[in-house]
């Protein structure tokens, strides 16, 4: 029919009135970069404290986000500072999961694309691909981790609560 206008879940981004859908890449590309700015800006929140804690201001070179040369939890307190801060960067994440990404069909994408950028950031910083198997275990678990415990969050916040948005329709 001529001069029907498509249902609101059906329309054009850009079109006055409606919500860009959570799968368009503009969307998708904005969610991911804030998700990446909050979680950097914890992270190096994180390593000053955990410095400070372990009282090895001295050492701190702003790197430690991204150490994976002197990473565990069974040597020195610096490895340990750097293992501390990764895991608890992503337990944090998981409140971003929830207010910056809202849709729990994407969690897994999000959190895979976080953990690249991460790894490609740690080769970057470091000068090195990561060897230390401990990393890369942590690395993985904490992926899974914000997939799976990020998806539930936000169907539990958003889905189920008073938002099953226009973006979230088929």
């Amino acid at each position: 029919r001529e001069g029907a206008h498509p249902p609101p879940h059906r329309a054009r981004m850009g079109t006055l009135g409606q919500r860009p859908r959570s799968t368009d890449s503009a969307v998708m590309l904005r969610r991911l970069l804030l998700l990446l700015l909050l979680f950097y800006a914890v992270s190096y929140a994180l390593s000053g404290v955990l410095l400070a804690a372990f009282g090895l201001t001295a050492h701190y070179d702003g790197t430690l986000p991204f150490d994976h040369t002197r990473f565990g939890f069974g040597g020195p307190s610096y490895h340990l500072a750097a293992w501390l801060n990764l895991v608890l960067s992503y337990a944090l994440s998981l409140l971003w999961m929830v207010f910056v990404v809202r849709d729990a069909r994407q969690a897994w994408d999000y959190a895979v694309s976080l953990s690249i950028i991460h790894w490609a950031l740690s080769c970057a910083v470091m000068t090195s691909f990561p060897v230390n198997w401990v990393w890369w275990v942590t690395m993985l678990g904490c992926t899974l981790f914000l997939w799976f415990i990020g998806e539930i969050l936000v169907h539990l916040f958003i889905v189920s609560g008073q938002e099953i948005a226009v973006d979230h329709q088929e």
